[in-house]
């Protein structure tokens, strides 16, 4: 999915077009972009001359859900891999997915490790795979955090597709609530390596509009109330709300 992604979408294309095992189809899926996204992703797509199968999608502007609904929607692919427009794939990233899919028969979601560079180019590592206990259900874990990555998620197509796909009236977290709504159905491998870059920027969902973000979340975890027990949904409620009034005294001082 693209949205006014002109100074970042040619190094995530080059980061997909570098992979040492190929992609077989590579879709961007734009959100009405008022930029020059659309003439950046043209021009590289008629310049190159590899084997992966590339398509554009211009779609009119109703979100980051809609746009990667549409995307999901023109593609007959088994395995599906999301990449956000302004993040990168290590080289062997499609090469170690692989592997472990023929690994591991019965997966039907993987994600892995990223590093994460801040707004202020700080570096950090996103540790999902120490997160994840893999002797509980996953339901309950993902409940209470996303522990999931949308750039590290390959998830077979038939699994979204099952469950009614992106929730498009979100506009923000609705990648977390699609994870949640499907892990009653997931067979999840977490890869313990970093394969990706997730790359924070100003206009980022994640850092912007806090109070949408706070009513998003709390649709999110109240619409899937009934995957856990009424414990959990309060005491998700209680750190969901104490987080968010931590988080609004810091950004007032």
């Amino acid at each position: 999915p693209t949205f006014n992604s002109e100074e970042f979408i040619e190094n995530t294309l080059s980061s997909i077009f570098s992979q040492s095992l190929s992609v077989q189809e590579l879709i961007i899926s734009d959100d009405g972009s008022t930029d020059k996204t659309t003439l950046i992703v043209e021009k590289i797509f008629l310049e190159y001359k590899g084997k992966i199968s590339c398509k554009l999608l211009k779609n009119i502007h109703k979100g980051p859900g809609a746009a990667r609904n549409s995307g999901i929607l023109s593609t007959k692919s088994t395995w599906l891999a999301f990449i956000d427009s302004d993040d990168l794939w290590k080289t062997n990233k499609i090469q170690e997915v692989f592997l472990a899919i023929q690994a591991n028969p019965d997966v039907n979601f993987l994600c892995h490790n990223e590093y994460r560079i801040a707004i202020n180019m700080k570096k950090t590592i996103i540790n999902c795979s120490s997160r994840f206990n893999s002797s509980k259900s996953i339901v309950g874990q993902l409940y209470k955090a996303n522990i999931i990555s949308t750039s590290s998620v390959v998830c077979k197509r038939n699994l979204l597709l099952e469950n009614s796909l992106f929730d498009e009236t979100l506009m923000s977290i609705q990648d977390y609530e699609l994870w949640l709504r499907i892990s009653p159905y997931m067979n999840i491998l977490f890869l313990d390596k970093i394969l990706g870059t997730y790359i924070e920027r100003k206009g980022n969902i994640s850092s912007t509009k806090p109070l949408q973000r706070f009513k998003n979340e709390f649709i999110v975890i109240y619409k899937n109330r009934h995957l856990v027990s009424l414990i959990l949904f309060v005491f998700r409620f209680l750190r969901l709300s104490l987080s968010h009034t931590f988080q609004l005294f810091r950004r007032l001082y």
